[in-house]
């Protein structure tokens, strides 16, 4: 499938845990091993540990929040990451090298979930009641969330309006102890020669830049 101009243009720009925990810094580039993501079957009982991330807001809402991935990765490396996100997006998964699996979701509404509960929920989508109780709903004995005036008791870092996105759902995870680059933000794009000069092939997913020579 082919991206539209504007999806190409944001590639190109992105290129159980207690509070104050320390866990080592995650990598700044993709990890080494390629991941084969898998669309999250709820029927089927899954026993390994896992994380939950929401991020359900698109592209822009998934590329910002590569770094967290990565992070959250570094810091479960023997848990399942599972990112509850639109199933378009599936194509981009592996090139974070951070996410396992993808639970598709539509906007905010309940997520299919089964099996045990996740050791960890994050919040990476907004900070109010609207995508906190999308969270909740998981069970898990960890949740990462913002607090703001829309939902003032969270137990969480406070909500500004002004952070860069990536920085956010960086200060999210250092809150909980989890340390985090938001520099960490390029995909690990494969290299195909393309049949049109000047795209970027990424398994069926191409990106075309545009205006360039």
């Amino acid at each position: 499938a082919s991206l539209p101009a504007n999806t190409a243009a944001q590639l190109a720009r992105f290129g159980t845990q207690t509070p104050g925990q320390r866990v080592r810094r995650p990598r700044t580039g993709p990890r080494g091993r390629q991941l084969h993501v898998r669309l999250m079957d709820p029927s089927r009982g899954d026993t390994k540990a896992r994380v939950l991330v929401l991020s359900a807001r698109g592209l822009r809402g998934f590329l910002t929040g590569v770094p967290a991935y990565r992070a959250l990765r570094a810091a479960y490396p023997e848990h399942e990451i599972v990112l509850a996100a639109p199933e378009p997006l599936t194509e981009l998964i592996t090139l974070t090298g951070s996410v396992d699996r993808l639970l598709p979701t539509r906007q905010l509404r309940p997520l299919p979930w089964q099996g045990a509960a996740p050791v960890v929920a994050a919040d990476l989508h907004g900070n109010d009641p609207a995508s906190h109780d999308v969270v909740r709903a998981v069970e898990a004995p960890v949740t990462m969330l913002y607090a703001s005036a829309a939902d003032p008791t969270v137990a969480g870092p406070w909500w500004n309006e002004e952070e860069d996105e990536a920085s956010r759902w960086c200060r999210l995870l250092e809150w909980w102890g989890i340390l985090a680059d938001p520099g960490a933000r390029q995909l690990a794009l494969p290299f195909v020669r393309p049949a049109v000069r000047g795209a970027i092939v990424a398994g069926r997913v191409v990106a075309v830049q545009i205006g360039r020579d």
